[in-house]
């Protein structure tokens, strides 16, 4: 049989619990809170018993809202603090209606920053498209730069592609994300297929693909467009036996004297926004 434990015994696990507990009266006075809560808040129990919840310091008014998360910023009392407080309704007929359960989850905040950086740093030195195994727009910016200081050496001839697929999220809508990413993959093959090996195809956006072409004027670039528009045709998702064809725009831009990544890559989007 289990032993039944004083209401002394009971305070002292109550008073000691990790965490912060307070319970506060149907008028709002705070009638009761533990040691922990004390030490969370940084606040002596004379601070807080028989106060009303609305004239204590307006930085833990917050707290007293079920399933808030607050921020205490860093003072001379305490470094940063988050806390989350989940709040417990007694019956009608007790005097005290609520009890407030606090947590510090300051670790797994730093814990959510720190996740957040490494994936901001992988993002900054991954090169690849996870859906094509393309590279990406950081890759091809730095692929198409030294072609365009080669062009700037010895005038070398140099022309990009942006090839836009329209609508892309309403082919997604209607026949969802895993026909959409073998699309995809379909058409980087495709495009692959129809390029030299001295050119570069890539992902500027989810719905943009870039081609760099070295030793390649505009009317080679526009012969390359209308096979790639030729071969799009092929490509299809059949949704109940109904084929749909994948819309594209194509802004196309050849090096001239003068021009930087940034102005070739400008001429391809006036030209893809005009068409």
């Amino acid at each position: 049989m289990s032993k039944k434990l004083s209401s002394l015994e009971l305070h002292n696990i109550v008073d000691n619990s990790p965490l912060g507990i307070i319970l506060i009266n149907k008028q709002g006075v705070i009638e009761w809170v533990n040691t922990n809560l004390c030490t969370l808040l940084h606040y002596a129990e004379s601070d807080l018993i028989d106060k009303n919840i609305d004239s204590i310091d307006p930085r833990i008014v917050g707290l007293f809202k079920d399933g808030t998360t607050i921020h205490l910023k860093e003072n001379s009392k305490h470094d940063d603090i988050w806390l989350i407080n989940v709040a417990h309704a007694t019956p009608d007929e007790s005097e005290l209606c609520t009890v407030h359960y606090l947590s510090d989850v300051s670790s797994l905040h730093s814990l959510a920053l720190r996740h957040e950086d490494l994936k901001n740093d992988f993002e900054d030195v991954n090169v690849t498209d996870p859906i094509t195994g393309l590279p990406n727009r950081r890759a091809m910016y730095q692929a198409l730069e030294p072609q365009v200081s080669r062009s700037r050496r010895y005038e070398n001839q140099l022309s990009i592609i942006i090839m836009k697929l329209n609508d892309l999220s309403s082919v997604e809508s209607n026949y969802g994300a895993t026909a959409t990413n073998k699309m995809m993959v379909e058409i980087s093959q495709m495009l692959n297929d129809q390029l030299r090996w001295a050119d570069t195809i890539g992902k500027l956006e989810n719905d943009e693909f870039i081609f760099v072409l070295p030793e390649t004027d505009s009317t080679a670039s526009k012969n390359l467009i209308s096979k790639v528009k030729a071969q799009l045709n092929n490509i299809v998702l059949n949704n109940n036996h109904l084929p749909t064809i994948i819309e594209t725009q194509f802004g196309c831009a050849s090096w001239e004297k003068g021009d930087d990544v940034g102005l070739l890559m400008r001429r391809a989007r006036e030209q893809l926004a005009s068409v």
